[in-house]
């Protein structure tokens, strides 16, 4: 990782860019915390089950990097990267699109190759965006209060 990366603040957005992982789940925003935004964590166990070993995680530029919330600023901060986590991307999967706004057009930008990427995501995501997935993913108990 490049040094410039280190301790970079990260918008809310993206720290949600991701890719298709068998081991990342995902934490709601903390209700009673600081933290105002949902995370993944990289689980280490095939279940998915967060335990005190998840490491809080984001897709930065392609790459699989531990984050930490900074506390001065209430943002995201990138720390090292994790290329190991790349091993369980589910092979094929881009990373996932941001939902279309009402008023972007950008689709009609689109090539045909991403409009095919876009729809085989769909088709395996039950047509859910990743805003969908997470608002929709059941909470595991050991979350909740």
């Amino acid at each position: 990782m490049a040094s410039s990366e280190s301790n970079k603040l990260l918008t809310k957005e993206q720290v949600l860019e991701t890719r298709l992982n068998t081991r990342i789940a995902y934490k709601a925003p903390s209700g009673t915390g600081t933290r105002t935004y949902p995370i993944q964590l990289f689980c280490n166990n095939d279940k998915k089950i967060v335990n005190k070993n998840a490491i809080p995680v984001c897709l930065y530029n392609r790459v699989w990097h531990q984050i930490t919330h900074d506390s001065s600023t209430g943002l995201p901060k990138l720390l090292q990267s994790l290329t190991s986590i790349h091993n369980f991307n589910i092979k094929g999967i881009q990373p996932t699109p941001k939902p279309k706004r009402e008023n972007d057009d950008s689709s009609s930008n689109k090539s045909e190759e991403e409009k095919d990427l876009d729809d085989e995501l769909a088709k395996q995501t039950g047509g859910l965006h990743i805003d969908n997935q997470i608002r929709g993913a059941e909470i595991p108990r050991e979350l909740t209060p």
